[in-house]
């Protein structure tokens, strides 16, 4: 298993979480994320796009509500 299948399971299990989790407020945050993606979708400001990516990531990982894989996942 390399990286990016590490990635894909994790990221994976989180969004399934979020979706049988999903409230209001985790709904105004996806959506938070749409508009900045949108906004830095030209990469004209590429730093900005890949920091939003990140926290975009570690935001569905984090609503997995399980630490371990929270903290597996930083950096």
């Amino acid at each position: 298993m390399d990286i990016f299948d590490y990635r894909c399971l994790i990221e994976t299990f989180a969004v399934k979480r979020l979706i049988d989790n999903i409230t209001p407020e985790l709904d105004i945050k996806l959506q938070f994320f749409k508009s900045e993606f949108d906004k830095y979708s030209d990469y004209i400001n590429i730093k900005k796009y890949i920091e939003i990516d990140s926290k975009f990531h570690q935001f569905l990982v984090d609503c997995s509500k399980n630490e371990i894989i929270s903290d597996s996942f930083k950096n």
